[in-house]
């Protein structure tokens, strides 16, 4: 598998359509300069999920590469525990030895630090984003997702906003 210079990256379903449903899909191109997704990944944004954000922007994006699982054991042990997608994410960044996975789900995050692999998520491309001179404001960004149906808790919110130099203390708005 070819490496980008931020190393080899493994992406679930979910950060690539919430990021699709903001109009903010390249930013995992800006930050990471190409990832890679499992064929589950691919089938639900692409295939099942025709017609809604993230389809289109997948499906013509050159710099997602789409590989195929090898290690169906590993896929059919994990799919004990997780979704089909979750589960091909974390057996292929476990044979392709991943530099990180982008997933959000609790279940699966848990699951692939178990695995000894480096996590990340939406909020997680979004603070990189605002480090690397990305994004301008975090607050703003986060708010575009809420109003997406993307659910953000209020201590992850607020934590996204303190490690960005953004908060200022209240609820969420």
């Amino acid at each position: 598998m070819r490496r980008n210079e931020m190393g080899l990256i493994i992406a679930n379903s979910t950060p690539l359509i919430a990021l699709a449903k903001i109009g903010k899909i390249d930013l995992l191109k800006e930050i990471y300069t190409r990832i890679v997704i499992p064929e589950a990944v691919y089938e639900e944004v692409a295939i099942s999920g025709e017609g809604k954000k993230g389809s289109v922007e997948i499906t013509k994006a050159e710099w997602v590469i789409v590989k195929e699982v090898r290690d169906k054991k590993l896929k059919k042990f994990l799919q004990l525990e997780l979704g089909k997608g979750e589960a091909e994410v974390i057996a292929l960044a476990c044979e392709a030895n991943a530099d990180l996975v982008i997933i959000d789900e609790n279940r699966g995050r848990r699951i692939a630090r178990m695995f000894g692999l480096k996590v990340s998520g939406t909020i997680g491309t979004i603070i990189e984003a605002k480090r690397k001179g990305l994004l301008n404001n975090v607050r703003e960004v986060l708010d575009e997702l809420i109003k997406a149906d993307v659910w953000i808790g209020e201590d992850l919110y607020e934590e996204a906003l303190k490690l960005c130099g953004e908060y200022s203390g209240g609820d969420m708005t």
